[in-house]
């Protein structure tokens, strides 16, 4: 009986794998959102169909541990931004139209924060009903944004080679944080840095989050386009050049080698899932004494194991706790 329920636990953890947190790249080749393995880069189909997408974004429905909602992905081609189904991909109809909108983020608030490239601008859209409440802030040829840990919004100017801040309440400009040739994308890490890729020097530049003084590249990379942090702290970049997604170790900056292959690959996000169906272990929909069984039988270092629900290496306290506070339906 013993050996039995020993190898149900088994059977439980590699199920439970499926819950791990998923890679979402934009190709301008296929007009598709593809969907990737987070840990493994296991091509797991096409999510949906967009004409020439570009910026995309999870919509945040809570704050702690993050949950991610809604797709929402511009399209260059259409003028607008259209909001799929974050757990199908259905698509649920346009959201919004921006002329040329080349990126895009929620902010504290729960409203669109929207660069257009024809208008200068970025464009605040409410978040619930795609309400347009008017433009937030100039910039020249945005090319991307991104909110910072201090809640100020931080936008690619592809025209003035900078990153600008501006208030992320009021709009205000702060002026230009740091200088980058043409750049694409830009990231917040795990340590509150800046990362901001540069499609003219073919690097990811390195800024203190704080100050904006230059750290230096950080990695290099064949034309990038977009960057984002995964699950385990590494840095993934689309590199238009090689028709890949490049891994690269969060802390030095070591190329860890392709992650997926993408054919003209743009932004990407990791879909950040609820807590409660992380710490739904055996994935049958509630979160009950089998999951807290699993937790306790991988008790101690398990580095990338699915009952490691905080991820931080260690089965411990607080992932039981975890699947404590989300007792219940996995929602």
């Amino acid at each position: 009986m013993r050996k039995y329920f020993n190898l149900l636990i088994v059977m439980m953890a590699v199920a439970s794998h499926a819950l791990a947190s998923d890679l979402f790249v934009c190709s301008s080749s296929s007009h598709q959102v593809l969907q990737f393995d987070g840990h493994t880069g296991k091509g797991m189909g096409p999510f949906t169909s967009i004409a020439n997408p570009t910026g995309m974004s999870f919509q945040s429905l809570v704050d702690f541990m993050g949950v991610s909602g809604d797709l929402f992905v511009c399209s260059s081609s259409s003028h607008q931004v259209f909001r799929f189904d974050g757990q199908t991909g259905d698509a649920l109809g346009p959201f919004c139209s921006v002329p040329n909108p080349t990126g895009l983020a929620f902010g504290s608030s729960g409203d669109v924060f929207v660069c257009s490239s024809t208008s200068h601008q970025v464009l605040r859209f409410d978040g619930q009903t795609g309400d347009a409440l008017g433009p937030f802030c100039s910039v020249a040829n945005p090319t991307d944004l991104v909110f910072g840990p201090s809640g100020d919004l931080f936008v690619c100017s592809g025209s003035s080679h900078q990153v600008l801040r501006f208030d992320g309440q009021t709009g205000e400009s702060m002026g230009a944080f740091c200088f980058v040739a043409n750049p694409t994308g830009l990231t917040f890490g795990p340590t509150g840095d800046l990362y901001v890729c540069s499609s003219t020097s073919h690097q990811v530049l390195h800024f203190d989050g704080q100050t904006g003084d230059d750290m230096g590249p950080f990695c290099s990379v064949a034309n990038p386009a977009d960057l984002a942090f995964g699950p385990t702290d590494n840095l993934f970049v689309s590199s238009i050049t090689s028709h890949q997604i490049l891994q690269f170790d969060g802390q030095t900056g070591d190329d860890m080698g392709p992650f997926c292959f993408v054919a003209n690959p743009g932004s990407l996000v990791f879909k950040i899932k609820s807590p409660a169906c992380d710490a739904d272990i055996n994935n049958d929909g509630m979160v009950d004494v089998s999951d807290v069984l699993s937790v306790i039988s991988n008790w101690g270092s398990c580095k990338g194991c699915p009952e490691d629900i905080d991820q931080d290496g260690i089965v411990d306290v607080s992932d039981l706790l975890i699947v404590v506070a989300n007792w219940g339906p996995c929602e």
